[in-house]
């Protein structure tokens, strides 16, 4: 996924899926432009990192079919999480899986 990864935001990003500062929370702008303007493969760390991101988002894609119906899930605090935004827990491992539960809890009926 490391060679896609950057690719694959940059498209979602173009399609207002994944923002550029959402991106920025687990790769620093900096960095990021840097890889970009050097050609540079990003690190694992950096890697997984968007990776968490873009997986959470193609599971809210699944989930709500409509994408201002997804954005704003995604970009909304959520009682089932605490009150969190899921798309701020998805910037560690651990939160993505939790925003995970709770997408599959949606789809299959569970509206909590």
């Amino acid at each position: 996924m490391r060679v896609s990864t950057l690719r694959t935001w940059q498209r979602w990003s173009g399609e207002g899926i994944l923002t550029s500062e959402e991106v920025h929370k687990v790769v620093p702008p900096r960095t990021l432009g840097r890889r970009k303007s050097r050609q540079e493969r990003l690190t694992v760390q950096e890697s997984d990192g968007i990776a968490r991101l873009v997986r959470v988002a193609a599971q809210a894609a699944r989930v709500f079919d409509d994408p201002e119906l997804r954005s704003a899930w995604l970009r909304s605090g959520n009682p089932a999480l605490g009150g969190a935004r899921p798309i701020d827990l998805a910037v560690t491992d651990i939160g993505a899986r939790r925003v995970e539960t709770v997408l599959n809890r949606i789809a299959w009926g569970d509206y909590s």
